[in-house]
C-alpha cells in the first residue's frame, strides 16, 4: 500500500507563516515597546531629603534646571518664568482633585537656593499646594 500526499508539492504557505510571524513580532515589539518605558522627562540632580510624601493621583509638575541660565518646565513644557503663573493657571483648570492644585516643584541641586525659595513664595501666594521633591536620603 503506497501513501500519498494530499499536499501540493509545494505548500508555500505553510513554509511562509513562520516567517510572517517573525516579522509581525519584529515590527510590534518596536512599536510597543516605548509604551511600556516610563518617560523620564527632564534629567535632573535632586537634593536628598529625609521626607517622602504620598503619591498624588493628579499633579502638575514644576521642574527649574540650571545654575546660571535657569529653565522653568511645566509637565516638561518649557516657559518663560514671566509666563509660569499664566501657565500654570491653564494647567490648573483642568485641574479634577478638587481644593487647592497640586505641585510637585522639582529644583535641581545647582540652582541657587534664593531662586528656588522664590517660585516657591510665587507658587504658595497664588494658593498652590507646593510638594518639594528631592531623592530619598539613603541610610
Amino acid at each position: 500500500m503506497k501513501l500519498e500526499m494530499s499536499l501540493p508539492q509545494r505548500p508555500g504557505l505553510i513554509y511562509t507563516m513562520p516567517v510572517l510571524d517573525i516579522l509581525v513580532l519584529v515590527l510590534v515589539f518596536p512599536l510597543l515597546g516605548s509604551a511600556f518605558t516610563t518617560d523620564a522627562g527632564i534629567e535632573l540632580s535632586l537634593p536628598d531629603t529625609g521626607h517622602r510624601f504620598d503619591r498624588m493621583e493628579h499633579s502638575i509638575v514644576v521642574t527649574v534646571k540650571g545654575a546660571d541660565e535657569k529653565q522653568i518646565y511645566i509637565n516638561r513644557k518649557l516657559v518663560k518664568e514671566r509666563d509660569m503663573l499664566g501657565e500654570l493657571a491653564k494647567e490648573a483648570v483642568s485641574w479634577q482633585s478638587g481644593g487647592a492644585v497640586g505641585i510637585i516643584l522639582r529644583v535641581d541641586e545647582r540652582v541657587p537656593s534664593g531662586y528656588k525659595t522664590r517660585i516657591g513664595d510665587q507658587l504658595l501666594a497664588k494658593g498652590y499646594k507646593v510638594y518639594d521633591a528631592g531623592n530619598p536620603a539613603s541610610k
